[in-house]
This record gives C-alpha cells, structure tokens and sequence, in this order.
C-alpha cells in the first residue's frame, strides 16, 4: 500500500511498505481522505524544527553519548547515519472505510464510514486504528468533511476546558486551523468571538465563519478590546499560535479581564512573571490534545473506555460531536479546505505547507475517486519486496532467516550478528509496524518486509526464525513457528506462563526442529571467563547478582499482559546462575515491596546458593548489572559486560572499552544448533526453568515463605 512517511528528519516521501492486519481491539480502515495538521507536521518537518530541537535539548546529545558508551563509536554512528533514512509515520487525522474489524470488537461493521484519529495511524491507503479512536460519520457528512473530527477534537476540548458560556467575551489570537476551529465554537456555544491574527486572510476567513469582531494588525489594540467590550476585558482568551515568541501569550494576559482565563492550545513559551498573572488573578490553562484519553494507552491502544457518568467528553466522544456539529452546519469546514492533493504527490503538499508564500490552511490528500465510498475488493497486499535489495549475505547453505519484531533489540543485535556472519540470508523482517518493518528491510538487505506472519511461515525459503516481538508474543510464534517446521530462535523470556512453557517443550520434541532461548550472556566474554574460571575451584558457590534498570518501568514490559518487568529480565539470571553452576535450583524465597523490586535466594542441589536483588529505582546513571561469585578459594567478579576480574587464587583481570553482550556469539552457536552440532545455546527446558524461577520468587514474595522449585507452588 501506499504510505506518506518522513525519511530522515525532513524529508517527506511515499513508499509501497505493508499494509497493516486487524489485532485486537482494533480495525483496518481504507482510507478515502486525510487531513495534514500543518501546525504540528511542519514543526516535525522543517529543517529549522530538527536543529531548535536538538539546540532545545541537549539531552538529545548526551544520549548519542550514553549509546557510544554502550555500543562503541562505529555502532553509534552507524546508528546515527541510519537515521537519516529511517521512515516515521506522519498524520494523524482521517477518514475511510472498515474492511477488517479485529477481535473485540462488536459495535463496529465492515462498511461502514468512519473518521479516525490518533498518532501512528498516518496517511496511508490502509490504516488500523483502535476503538476509542474511531467515529461514524453520519450520512449527510461527506468523508472529506469528516477528516475534521480529530482537529476539530482538539478545538473542541480547549473550548470545554475553558468553559466558554453563553455570552461570554472569547478572543482568539492565531488563526491557523486550530484556531479557525475554536472559533467557530465559541461562536457555536453562544460565545461572542473576537479574532485576532496578523494575517489579514485569515481574519477575513474567521469573519466569514461567523466570528462577530476582530483586531486587525494595523489597529489599536487597546482601543479595540475596550470598545469590544465595553472596557472589561475578555473572559475567556484562547492563544492557537505557533511560535517561539512569548508575545501573545503577554498579548493575551493584557487583554483578558481580571480572573479571566487564558487557554494555551498552540505551541507557544510560558515565558511571563508571575506579576502580570497576579495583577489580574489569572488562571492559565494548557490545552492537551483531544479530551480524556489522550495519551493513556488502555483508553487508545486496549479500548477501554471511561464511563459515561463520570467522564462525559472522552476523545471519542468529542469527535462524534465534532461531526455532529458539522451535520448540523454549526461547525463550516469545507471553506477551510485551501489545497487538495493525490496521495502520490504528498510531498507538494507539504512544500504548500513549509512555502509561506503559498496560503495554506486545511490540506487534504485523496486515495479515492471523489465521494467514492468503494470498498476495495481482494486481499490487501501485507507484504512488500523492494526489487533492488537483495540479500545481505549470500550463503551456499542455504539456510534463510526471517525476524518477527522491529524493535530495537532487533536492531541493534539480532540484525547485525545476521548481517556480520557469512552462514545466512536474510530472507524477511515480520511486524505489526509496516513502516518500521520496510524501513528495517531496507537498511539491512531482506528480501521482504511483512505484516502476515504466515507469509513467513509458509515460505519455503525461510528455515529459521529470530522471535524479537513483545514478551506476550513469544509463545504463540515460537509455538506456530515450529508446527511450520521452522528452527526457532526466541528471546527471552520463552514464554510467561508455564503452561506455554510446556506446550513449547512438546513442540520441540513433536517436530524435530531446534529451538533456542535468547540468553545471550551465555555468549558474552566475561560471562565466559567466569563460568571457566568457576571449573578450577572448589563448589558450592555463593553467587551474588544486583540489577538495576531504573527507568523500564515506564516501558511496555510493566503491563500484566507482557509478564511485568521482573520476569522479562530476571529470567536472564535465573538461567545465568544454573548455567555458571551447573545444578538444578531446589528451592527459592524471596521479599518484596511490590513487584519490580525484589530480592530473591535460590539454593541448587550442589549446595550452592545465589541472591539476585532486582530493582527499577536509582538514577539513570545506576543502570547495569554486576555479579560475584565466591568459593572457598577466591572472588570472581563481573559488571556490565566490560569487566571481569579474579581476587585470590589465579587473581587476574580481564576489560573492553565497550560492552561485549554475545548476540553475534550466539547467533553463530544458533546456526550450529539447528545443524545437530554441539552449542550452549539455551534449549526450551532451559527457558522453562528460568520463567519458572522468575513466577517461583514472584510467588514467594507475595506469600512471605520459602518454596520448592516445583510449578504446583504456582
């Protein structure tokens, strides 16, 4: 499908990339139109944008220094070259037809007309688009007028959250679209308008749409406001400017009436002293985007709803009365449509943005015929070849490789130790993200990029999978990709519930094919010395292990669905200590506050016994691991992959520069694993044992009391 993505920073290009397949909670829309946020896409866009962002925030540089540290130099500037060529969605506001409705969903039909919103979803022949982010558009709205909705909710929650009554004194300073919009809601909510802009157009537009006064530029704007109202001042004062000059935010603060408000939608500095809000008892609200539900991913992502009763304007709900405002000829948006675009040529439309001296408000990209409501027929295209890749290793072998996820564990490991060993090709990239998965495709050479796992699995040329997905997906990939009788190689944690755990084991032994768990720090220099050195002394061990990742507990792996932050990488050490040891754990007890903070014991048959403190607090500056291993002859000693050294007998000291994780080491090991030949890769009972371990500790926390390692503790 086609698909408008920003290359790079700046530039805007259309690429044939996957088209998205129905998930959970979620539906396929063919897109019929979309509407360019010229506001919030230019300043994602213009080149100016990318070097204040960087100037704005030196963070940005000081994580290209915190990857160096991590990866080295090459790797971190490979990274940042390959930015510049990287896709990223673009747009956020639409409307279509449903083709596809995935599960959980009952009050949505395939046919039926709707607007959508919400960041990620584009501009693109096919979009899939979550419930709560999805309203019907009545009859006699055109599809055109409903790619509204979604702007016209950010208008409308500014105009809620100010209050705008009956009455009421309302100005506006900036009449770009957003503020065209809060105009002619205020006028809508019995509001008298004045707008205020130095664009003379613009003003003359806002007249047009019923605004009852404006300032002009060239006037007083004292004498203006006084004469407006009566010398009171406005009550309500709505700032929908872009721009990085504090001005009308001052401008709006001298013209408000004392204990007015001021409402901030436009992106614009909070730079005024606390004297000039004092003088007049001002309340300053910022405005963020649609209502309720903005930027919480159980409302957007999972659709769960707020209630009725107690959350009255959702952001759903504000885009269904966005089109019934436009319905009832309350809301005019056609006369705010200035350009009109084909898809193909996306790029001239935003040039008409960027181009001040081209006059631009609302611009609209069309996929159909005008007021077409077709629906395609046949089979959506999920999968796209790029004809001039070819792929990234030619290898006699013959042994093809294809990576479900597009994340950045896949990028950063599991793609370059593909790429770095001459024993593969790279066949396909999987994801949910058709951009991302094209864009990895073509940085790294495969053949294809997919949206449809089963177009991977049903390809002959495909002998072996990399599982890089989201934890909650491990399982089931692992599971199909073995009955497809392909070799598996899935990161960890195998799986997060036992139960799968087992089904994975029978799988492997079903079909005779290999599968590896990603624990990489089998493969990782230091770790190696350890386990080596650990055979010259005398067991049992104590083993003491602290991680801290302070910091992913604001990530996807905290949710319940993806197993929580403990088990996704505690697992890691839980096979680390029965792989330095060498014994099965007996038993385990652990304590915690909640769970993403624990400290667990292990004890192992050998007699040997290991504590892991796991802990999402501390700095930034705290994230790593270090472990210590003490016999009764000496004291080994890792951290953070770089180091490892010996005090005692055979004392010794071993360090890089750089970390060194293994991924190439252990993908090298995979490809011999799937060949019969000796290899420490992880087998399926090694990953059952460390989700076991992980949910034994989690379990032992919440009952206070020792347990055997035994799954019926579960």
């Amino acid at each position: 499908m086609k698909q408008v993505l920003r290359k790079g920073f700046t530039k805007v290009v259309v690429e044939d990339i996957p088209a998205p397949r129905p998930t959970s909670g979620k539906v396929i829309i063919q897109t019929a139109f979309s509407l360019i946020s010229p506001g919030t896409e230019m300043a994602d866009l213009h080149p100016d944008g990318v070097i204040k962002e960087a100037a704005a925030n030196p963070s940005h540089f000081s994580k290209i220094f915190e990857v160096a540290k991590k990866t080295g130099p090459v790797a971190a500037f490979r990274e940042l070259r390959a930015k510049f060529s990287d896709y990223s969605v673009i747009g956020y506001s639409g409307s279509g037809t449903i083709i596809d409705v995935g599960p959980g969903i009952s009050d949505l039909k395939i046919g039926q007309r709707v607007a959508y919103g919400g960041e990620g979803t584009g501009h693109g022949e096919f979009v899939s688009v979550g419930r709560n982010l999805v309203a019907r558009i009545p009859d006699s709205v055109s599809l055109e007028q409903a790619t509204f909705s979604t702007l016209g909710s950010i208008a409308l929650n500014a105009i809620r959250l100010g209050k705008v009554g009956i009455g009421d004194h309302v100005a506006v300073i900036g009449l770009g679209l957003v503020g065209q919009l809060i105009a002619q809601l205020a006028t809508a909510s019995g509001a008298v308008c004045t707008v205020i802009d130095i664009l003379s157009d613009r003003i003359d537009l806002a007249k047009r749409l019923g605004a009852a006064f404006a300032i002009l530029p060239s006037s007083d704007l004292n004498a203006s406001v006084d004469s407006i109202t009566s010398g009171r001042g406005f009550d309500r004062v709505f700032i929908a400017a872009a721009t990085e000059s504090p001005l009308p935010l001052r401008q709006a603060i001298s013209i408000s009436r004392e204990r007015g408000s001021l409402i901030l939608v436009g992106d614009c500095p909070i730079d005024v002293s606390r004297d000039e809000m004092y003088a007049k008892e001002l309340r300053l609200i910022v405005s963020r985007a649609y209502g309720p539900g903005s930027y919480d991913k159980h409302y957007e992502n999972d659709g769960i709803d707020y209630p009725f009763s107690l959350v009255r304007w959702t952001e759903n709900r504000n885009m269904e009365e966005v089109l019934r405002l436009i319905e009832a000829g309350r809301l005019r948006v056609d006369d705010l449509i200035t350009h009109r675009f084909k898809v193909d040529d996306a790029e001239s439309a935003y040039r008409a943005i960027i181009d001040k001296s081209i006059k631009s408000l609302a611009i609209i990209l069309e996929y159909s015929p005008r007021g077409s409501d077709t629906i395609v027929s046949g089979k959506v295209n999920t999968t796209c070849c790029d004809e001039q890749n070819l792929p990234g290793n030619q290898s006699e072998t013959g042994l093809g490789v294809a990576v479900f996820g597009a994340g950045n564990l896949a990028k950063w490991a599991h793609l370059p130790a593909i790429i770095k060993t001459k024993k593969t090709n790279l066949i396909a990239i999987g994801s949910n993200n058709g951009a991302r998965a094209m864009s990895y495709a073509k940085r790294f050479r495969a053949l294809y990029a997919t949206t449809d796992e089963d177009t991977i699995l049903n390809d002959p040329s495909v002998n072996s999978v990399i599982i890089s997905t989201r934890n909650s997906d491990h399982a089931r990939l692992a599971l199909k990709s073995l009955d497809a009788g392909k070799h598996v190689l899935v990161e960890k944690p195998m799986a997060i519930k036992i139960e799968d755990c087992r089904l994975i084991e029978d799988a492997v032994n079903r079909n005779g094919k290999k599968l590896c768990v990603g624990f990489n720090r089998r493969f990782a220099p230091s770790y190696r010395k350890m386990k080596e050195t650990m055979r010259r002394f005398r067991g049992p061990f104590l083993i003491t292990a602290t991680i801290a990742s302070p910091g992913i507990d604001k990530t996807w792996a905290v949710e319940e669905s993806e197993g929580g932050v403990f088990l996704s990488e505690a697992c890691h050490f839980i096979d680390l200590f029965y792989w330095l040891i060498g014994s099965e754990p007996t038993k385990v007890y652990a304590t915690s506050s909640d769970n993403k903070n624990i400290i667990g014991v292990l004890e192992f048959e050998d007699g040997s016994r290991a504590s892991l403190l796991y802990t999402t607090f501390g700095s930034s500056k705290s994230v790593g691991e270090q472990l210590e291993v003490f016999s009764a002859d000496a004291r080994l000693y890792a951290r953070n992959f770089k180091e490892f050294s010996v005090v005692g007998a055979g004392a010794g000291k071993y360090s890089t520069w750089f970390p060194q994780k293994g991924y190439n080491e252990q993908f090298e090991a995979f490809i011999d694993y799937t060949k019969g030949l000796r290899s420490e890769c992880a087998t399926a009972k090694d990953g059952t044992r460390a989700t076991l371990g992980c949910l034994l500790i989690l379990r032992s926390a919440q009952l206070a009391k020792e347990l055997p390692f035994d799954e019926g503790q579960l």
